[in-house]
């Protein structure tokens, strides 16, 4: 029906629409303004109709249940401002260790790359032909072998010894070099110097490259797509500043002068971070695992999700990385320029802005140091919302199932009569298994009516434990203790362990099946990560957990302007909401929220993994994320692969009842491919 609408007239509807719920809170105002002038008698009582400002027990009705509604409005319209001053404040900043930083950056800029041998390109040649796609074998297996590093976690590998890193001393700047010649010679000798070089360092990729140029294209939207050549150093310290440590460059440079802020393995001091989130690849495929050992630490209870206290090994930081995080911050944007091709300039030019010490010269993309940006709305739209949320969870409690708490963490549980973790080991299919279900940002489990309905309807479904999730943080439920504080990455997985072992779902044989959805496939992300081996089948429905490092989810959902008329009901009831936007701009963990694709069990099976992506979402780059997957060895559902692309579709409508992404989603959760 929209699509027969004009788009300006739909967008000048849903402009009216916003604009008149959002108008709800300053009418009240007005109207208490008005009334207690009135009783004062400095207002006139011509200017309204006779009665609406009479405040009379007996015989006004109306007037008084317009009033008491009026002062609940503005009540809550002062809490919210409240709300929205808090959130203003820094977040929680990333405690990762530097070692997994650098893993995680160095394999996003080995994104895109493909197998074509530096040096070897041509300018006129399309660089994204089928003919220069990677084959999927080699260049998964070559991509862990480059990419396993030394070690992520705080563990020493005991039958393996460690690589040793490569030694500066085989790139020797030559007698007949130019000052950018011998300057770029030094830069690869520091970037080769530590355990653990990119492919892209090695080779001579030129500023001409079509991958230099894609990236070029890709990394400039963080700044708002300025110029490539208008970029400096320190504008691009300023943007990794705040990616590697979540803060500015100037609270960077201020530690580095400071005389405690040096951690060097040499002083002693531990360093707090946690371990990575994706488990290193330990052994090729069809090698021997090494066995390994945790590193004693006395400093705190380790949890089981891998937060540790780390000491610095001797000689540890014996390269580039070693010293300060300034100091870690320089090697990444030389990271940079050896992907890009060519050297950043250290100042600007003489037309442009010069630098200071009050933030970046150009406008960046920060997300979690950036202002909050909220759209105050009426205490009715909360109400409403909360209402049906409510409404849904008592249908599911209805239907069978319960609701619980574990720790900061709730849950509706289906367990079906008779159901026992031997009983789906024993029939080896999918029929007993049980069903994580992780939502989205939105209204919570309201918007997702269909599903709770497609679990309840279907006897077949309905014969396997199913666990959803309840997340206050992200489903505008204000009433909530917990509505400012989202549980993340290790908090999440860890109640989540507690819930698999309490129910038995952890027993070796059992595994379960992941469905997510939108921010869900974040947690999805989280899961997959701390349980490789327990997730044997995962669908994912509008993932927004791949190539986080190209800003298309951020700036479509927090930063562009709204163009059209999906875009702009997103960014109002969603993204410009208080809950929301805390989770997004103060508590997102970029490094942590990504999935790589070898992350994900049995992904070139259509059977036991399926991603489905809408061809208009207004959220995420369907288009490029469908070209990185297929690089990354999924198919086409027309190629009997288990990628499909809703054409004409947006954010959400794959969830839909009834409807084809529906009917895909119900096929996986039984088994079958449809």
């Amino acid at each position: 029906m929209t699509r027969l609408i004009p788009v300006d007239a739909l967008m000048l509807a849903t402009r009216a629409l916003i604009f008149g719920l959002w108008s709800i809170t300053p009418i009240c105002w007005l109207y208490i303004i008005a009334f207690f002038l009135h009783e004062l008698g400095y207002y006139p009582s011509s200017i309204l109709p006779e009665g609406v400002l009479r405040f009379d027990f007996d015989r006004n009705v109306t007037s008084k249940g317009l009033l008491a509604y009026c002062l609940i409005e503005n009540a809550f319209s002062i809490y919210l401002h409240i709300l929205k001053r808090r959130i203003q404040k820094p977040g929680p900043r990333p405690i990762y260790g530097r070692r997994f930083l650098c893993y995680v950056f160095s394999r996003a800029l080995e994104g895109g790359l493909g197998s074509k041998p530096y040096g070897s390109f041509n300018p006129t040649a399309n660089g994204d032909s089928a003919a220069n796609r990677p084959n999927r074998g080699a260049s998964v297996y070559n991509l862990r072998k480059r990419l396993a590093p030394t070690t992520l976690e705080p563990i020493t590998v005991i039958e393996q010894p460690a690589l040793k890193p490569r030694s500066p001393g085989t790139i020797s700047p030559s007698l007949g070099q130019t000052e950018d010649e011998k300057a770029k010679t030094a830069r690869i000798a520091r970037l080769r110097s530590v355990s653990y070089v990119p492919s892209f360092v090695d080779g001579d990729l030129h500023r001409d490259d079509p991958r230099a140029k894609t990236f070029m294209d890709e990394y400039r939207r963080w700044f708002w797509n300025v110029p490539i050549d208008d970029l400096t150093q320190r504008d691009v310290e300023h943007w990794l500043a705040w990616s590697l440590y979540g803060t500015t460059l100037e609270e960077i440079e201020a530690e580095s002068k400071a005389p405690t802020s040096k951690q060097n393995d040499d002083t002693g001091i531990r360093v707090r971070s946690f371990s990575s989130p994706a488990p290193p690849q330990w052994s090729e495929p069809g090698g021997r695992r090494p066995i390994l050992r945790s590193v004693p630490s006395s400093a705190s209870t380790l949890s089981e999700e891998g937060v540790r206290s780390v000491k610095a090994e001797p000689g540890e930081w014996d390269d580039p990385v070693r010293g300060t995080r300034l100091d870690f911050l320089h090697y990444c944007r030389e990271l940079i320029e050896a992907r890009q091709g060519f050297t950043l300039p250290e100042h600007p030019a003489a037309c442009s802005p010069a630098h200071t010490n009050n933030g970046p010269r150009i406008r960046t993309m920060r997300l979690t140091v950036d202002p909050v940006r909220v759209v105050s709305r009426p205490f009715v739209l909360y109400a409403v919302t909360n209402t049906l949320s409510w409404l849904v969870i008592r249908k599911a409690i209805w239907g069978g199932f319960k609701k619980e708490r574990r720790e900061r963490l709730e849950y509706l549980i289906y367990r079906p009569p008779g159901w026992t973790p031997a009983k789906a080991i024993k029939d080896g299919t999918s029929k007993y298994r049980p069903l994580l279900f992780l939502h989205g940002l939105g209204i919570g489990l309201a918007q997702y009516i269909a599903v709770v309905d497609m679990f309840l309807h279907d006897t077949e479904t309905m014969q396997r434990p199913i666990l959803i999730l309840i997340q206050p943080s992200i489903s505008q439920n204000i009433f909530s203790k917990y509505f400012l504080a989202p549980l993340k990455h290790h908090e999440t997985t860890g109640t989540l362990r507690k819930i698999f072992r309490s129910e038995g779902w952890d027993v070796q044989g059992c595994h379960i099946d992941l469905l997510g959805h939108s921010w869900g496939t974040i947690c999805s992300a989280w899961v997959l990560k701390c349980f490789p081996g327990l997730i044997q089948r995962t669908c994912l429905v509008d993932p927004v957990c791949f190539q986080l490092w190209v800003p298309h989810v951020c700036a479509n959902f927090v930063y562009l302007r709204a163009d059209t008329p999906m875009k702009l009901i997103l960014r109002y009831f969603v993204a410009r909401e208080v809950g929301t936007a805390n989770v997004l701009c103060r508590h997102f963990d970029w490094p942590s929220n990504i999935l790589w694709p070898e992350e994900i069990l049995h992904i070139d099976d259509p059977t036991q993994t399926r991603i489905l992506l809408a061809s208009d979402d207004a959220i995420l780059n369907s288009e490029a994320n469908h070209r990185y997957l297929v690089e990354h060895g999924m198919r086409d559902e027309k190629d009997g692969g288990g990628l499909f692309v809703g054409q004409g579709m947006v954010h959400g409508e794959l969830l839909m009842h009834p409807g084809v992404g529906m009917q895909k989603v119900k096929a996986w959760i039984k088994g079958e491919y449809l």
